[in-house]
């Protein structure tokens, strides 16, 4: 019965941990390798028929073998901190910390990325609306000091918004690109990207997944459930936002954005007790949107050149299509817009 279309080494002891977490035999399961995105994290999909015919099944999620107590592996801390104002993440059913692996719940493969391919944008509009639901959650409880989780000793500071476009300025600019830059315009990267970054720095800090895309949003029983939450941190509410509403993988129609972005807004007024500046916000989410839609950019340019991916490269032009579209709109980045059209005119 057992079909493995991996390369996985399965030691006695993996074998041993499956089998008594399972219940079953190995010879019974069968083994699958799943689509990790741009993830470093290994998943793969354990099954089993049972003998009553119903099928189970389980998701084994591989890392680094971790030392420290299992309250502070980043998966688990994050975890069990969402669970307690009822976030939709995995049940954790069994960690192996010495093999570096966890055995999860499976939320199946009904992505809201695959969601959107096979239905109209008034057909899959109520699911963002639920992401959003769910976006509260994280937002406005979560956000409660917690000192025993490590999201809330993390942030998205100057310092690490001014890492990200580094980073895709090393990888996506000169390594994937080949471009050599004069210092003039390092200078102007440089400023732009420092006056872009305090300005989000100085936003008030809310707890945000990271990643919070359609490819991370599965469906289940018409419920938003969340995946890749490991490495939350403190930061602007906008970069979820930005994260969902100006995705590389789906487009959403300008109507819909709006709709969504008016929800958020009426719904963070009512919970907080006080009304936001539309514009203003709208504004910070426009530069939120530039940072993250760059920072993704360059995170296909390192898959690309360190990874040897190529799947990823399709989605550069979309994305640098939204980063232009809001650059457009603020004069103080106008030579940022015209270096960066120069730069990626062959993404245009």
């Amino acid at each position: 019965m057992m079909t493995h279309t991996l390369n996985l080494h399965w030691s006695e002891e993996l074998i041993q941990f499956l089998e008594k977490e399972t219940g079953l035999s190995f010879s019974t399961l069968t083994v699958q390798k799943l689509a990790g995105d741009a993830s470093s994290r290994l998943y793969w999909r354990i099954s089993a028929i049972r003998p009553s015919h119903s099928k189970k099944n389980w998701v084994l999620l591989e890392t680094e073998p971790f030392l420290e107590p299992k309250d502070q592996f980043p998966y688990i801390n994050i975890q069990t901190h969402l669970l307690q104002y009822q976030v939709h993440v995995p049940h954790i059913y069994a960690v192996a910390p010495s093999l570096g692996v966890l055995l999860v719940e499976d939320f199946g493969d009904n992505s809201l990325e695959k969601v959107t391919q096979k239905l109209s944008p008034k057909q899959y509009g109520k699911y963002y609306f639920l992401a959003l639901d769910e976006l509260f959650k994280i937002h406005f409880e979560a956000s409660k000091p917690n000192p025993r989780c490590l999201a809330f000793g993390l942030a998205f500071d100057t310092e690490k918004l001014l890492w990200e476009l580094n980073f895709m300025k090393e990888h996506l600019m000169k390594r994937h690109l080949h471009l050599t830059l004069s210092s003039q315009e390092e200078k102007t990267l440089q400023s732009s990207f420092l006056h872009l970054c305090k300005t989000l720095d100085a936003q008030p800090r809310y707890f945000t997944h990271r990643d919070y895309h359609s490819r991370n949003l599965m469906i289940q029983d018409e419920k938003i459930c969340i995946l890749d939450f490991q490495d939350a941190r403190m930061g602007p509410c906008h970069y979820d936002l930005a994260s969902l509403l100006k995705d590389s993988y789906v487009q959403l129609p300008k109507e819909l954005q709006e709709e969504l972005l008016k929800y958020y807004l009426f719904e963070k007024n009512k919970r907080e007790g006080k009304q936001t500046d539309p514009k203003e916000f709208q504004k910070i989410f426009d530069w939120m949107c530039i940072q993250r839609n760059l920072k993704a950019m360059g995170t296909f340019g390192y898959l690309h050149v360190e990874k040897g991916k190529y799947n990823y490269l399709p989605y550069l032009k979309p994305t640098w299509n939204s980063v232009r579209e809001n650059l457009e709109k603020f004069s103080e980045f106008k030579e940022l817009y015209a270096l960066l059209q120069k730069c990626f005119k062959e993404l245009s």
